[in-house]
């Protein structure tokens, strides 16, 4: 790792650090992050909607919060056609499903 990059990756650090923000290292690959948390963060944005909280809601808390797009509208444009994402998010809510009954609900 070339001086610059590592001094900025150690000022990444740092900040991470004084906003007691997790770092997570790990090799960089394109994709990984994204793939990490979006299945959990469309689910949230789900159980939200089935809770009640109108889907425009969810959308404007996302945007309030500084991401581009609201998980709805995401989903909407990106839709769940590929297989392996269907059978990912299938999974998601089986787990979910197996939460509620053992919560009670």
């Amino acid at each position: 790792m070339g001086q610059i990059r590592m001094t900025a990756h150690c000022a990444r650090l740092r900040i991470r650090r004084q906003i007691e923000q997790a770092a997570a290292a790990g090799q960089s690959t394109p994709g990984f992050l994204v793939n990490r948390i979006l299945a959990p963060y469309l689910m949230e944005a789900m159980r939200c909607v089935d809770e009640g909280i109108p889907p425009e809601t969810v959308d404007e808390a996302a945007l309030a919060f500084g991401m581009p797009m609201g998980p709805i509208e995401l989903a909407d444009t990106a839709g769940s056609t590929s297989p392996r994402r269907r059978k990912m998010l299938s999974r998601a809510r089986s787990r979910e499903e197996a939460r509620r009954v053992d919560r009670g609900r």
